[in-house]
């Protein structure tokens, strides 16, 4: 629960709520520096299309994790499991 994670799928992906920050490449660098091994920068394609990088999740960090998928995302996980963590 500290670290979420998105995996690219080739199909039957779902929209989540997501934010989009402007990062420069130094600041990337940082916050991934700081992340757990497994996060990685990938891309992710929002509603309308377009693509943005963000930090997804490779598989070796994601196996036997709690999926949160039908939540829509991160804070509202959080939100509605906020006395579990």
């Amino acid at each position: 629960d500290a670290h979420p994670a998105m995996q690219r799928v080739a199909t039957g992906g779902v929209s989540v709520a997501l934010e989009v920050w402007e990062v420069p490449a130094a600041g990337l660098a940082q916050v991934l520096l700081q992340e757990p091994p497994g996060l990685c920068v990938g891309k992710v394609q929002l509603i309308d299309g377009d693509e943005v990088l963000g930090v997804l999740g490779e598989a070796i960090l994601c196996d036997g994790q709690r999926e949160i998928t039908s939540f829509g995302g991160w804070r509202s996980y959080r939100k509605a499991t906020k006395n579990d963590c």
